[in-house]
């Protein structure tokens, strides 16, 4: 009875420690975001195309965001997890085409520190995750499998 005990409680705490470590991994490798944003301009509301590249490697990031094929930004910096709280800490940013940027909305999505933030990452499976954040939800599909 001793035994089978033991293995219970075994299995429990190896499973438990599995859970825990997975929750903290920052996702790895490349991934893509082809996401319409829902904007709410001048009471117009609009759906705009995104494209968003984001790779990781360790515990940098870099991203190239692009907003309606219009404009947009790159950014890299430093990116940690707490939970499921993801955190991008910008070191770099560069504005593409900022005179295409017509809107105060569009504006606001390519100045510095726009993706700056905390986000909640959601992971779907091991090839694909989820991005929340106050304003904005990206879904990114790993590349790297192609």
């Amino acid at each position: 009875m001793n035994k089978v005990m033991l293995i219970i409680l075994g299995c429990l705490s190896g499973g438990l420690t599995l859970f825990f470590l997975a929750q903290d991994s920052l996702p790895s490798g490349s991934f893509e975001s082809n996401t319409r944003v829902y904007l709410n301009e001048k009471n117009t509301r609009l759906l705009v195309p995104t494209f968003v590249k984001i790779e990781f490697t360790d515990d940098r990031y870099h991203l190239f965001f692009l907003l309606d094929g219009r404009t947009g930004f790159n950014s890299n910096g430093t990116v940690s997890l707490s939970g499921n709280h993801l955190r991008f800490i910008q070191e770099e940013h560069e504005r593409i085409f900022p005179e295409k940027a017509v809107t105060v909305t569009e504006q606001a999505f390519i100045r510095n520190g726009a993706f700056s933030d905390s986000f909640e990452l959601q992971a779907i499976d091991e090839d694909s995750f989820l991005l929340s954040g106050d304003y904005l939800s990206l879904y990114f599909e790993s590349i790297d499998n192609d």
